[in-house]
């Protein structure tokens, strides 16, 4: 059987997605294909072998008029008719509805607009008072699902520079909204509290490397224009990961590293990892949070690695 996910954004959805993507591939002996942004096609290769095709969508394109490029992506996804036997649209949104009924055979979602019932053979209501992972398996139909998981098998270059004598903290300092973004002053304060005792490594997006110049302590160890294999090979080397509530952090839990998650608007039991060991703090806004509680949570994840 041939089967089509169908998870545009964000990065930490898509791990989340993974289980019930595995659950699907063993229950019917299936290929599962992707489509999803151009951003996170490198998903496939430390998907464990659960991905075995990655389409990618330059959504921006659409965003930005861009003609060539949206031409580019609407012929991607009408070379998807009668390709697959089944479709599974995990992203609610009314394209990736439109995309569900353009590529024929059986089609499940959840139905966020009643037109969108039209699109499916198969729905059941849009659901936000689950966790993310159970809203996926819901739409198809999978009663129990594990926690995602990576690998990883290529080693990180990043490795050489750290002290082997010193566990290492990493902090992921970017998030999709400035509003759930914990402040760079904020992680360097923090930082410069850890670093006599722990390796530290920096995360930066390319959002974020408009901050690189701040964190100018040579101790630091600054990790930036790397794609997600590369990423996934860093955040491995960590005891743990401090992050904002982003994709980087769901991938550190799915490589079993304890993470702590600074919420703002987002919850715990709705978006947060799915690790056993984790923490999380949550405070409106989000720069409220100060560097003592984080360095107390740190403390307490530490004390039971």
């Amino acid at each position: 059987m041939k089967i089509l996910a169908i998870r545009f954004s964000g990065l930490g959805d898509i791990v989340m997605l993974l289980p019930t993507l595995k659950a699907l591939k063993e229950r019917y002996d299936a290929a599962i294909t992707l489509l999803c942004d151009e951003a996170n096609i490198k998903i496939k290769e430390i998907s464990c072998g659960i991905i075995d095709e990655v389409i990618g969508i330059d959504r921006e394109a659409f965003r930005q008029k861009n003609v060539v490029r949206s031409l580019q992506s609407i012929l991607q996804i009408f070379k998807l008719w009668k390709k697959f036997d089944r479709v599974y649209d995990f992203q609610s949104f009314g394209e990736s509805a439109i995309i569900s009924c353009i590529t024929g055979g059986e089609r499940f979602g959840a139905v966020k607009r009643e037109w969108m019932r039209k699109c499916y053979t198969h729905s059941v209501p849009y659901n936000t008072k689950c966790h993310r992972s159970e809203f996926f398996a819901k739409i198809a139909g999978i009663q129990k699902i594990r926690k995602p998981k990576l690998c990883v098998t290529q080693k990180s270059r990043y490795a050489t520079f750290l002290d082997p004598h010193k566990k290492t903290i990493g902090f992921n300092i970017g998030a999709t909204k400035e509003n759930r973004r914990w402040s760079e002053k904020k992680f360097f304060e923090l930082a410069q509290q850890l670093l006599p005792r722990y390796n530290v490594l920096v995360f930066f997006g390319p959002k974020e490397k408009r901050f690189l110049h701040l964190f100018n302590d040579k101790r630091i160890i600054k990790v930036y224009d790397i794609d997600l294999v590369e990423l996934a090979a860093a955040l491995q080397l960590c005891d743990l990961v401090v992050s904002n509530d982003t994709g980087p952090v769901h991938m550190a839990a799915a490589l079993g590293v304890p993470t702590l998650t600074l919420f703002s608007t987002g919850d715990d039991w709705q978006v947060g990892c799915l690790n056993e060991k984790k923490d999380f703090i949550k405070k409106l806004p989000i720069d409220s949070i100060s560097v003592d509680e984080v360095m107390q949570k740190i403390e307490g994840l530490l004390l039971h690695a």
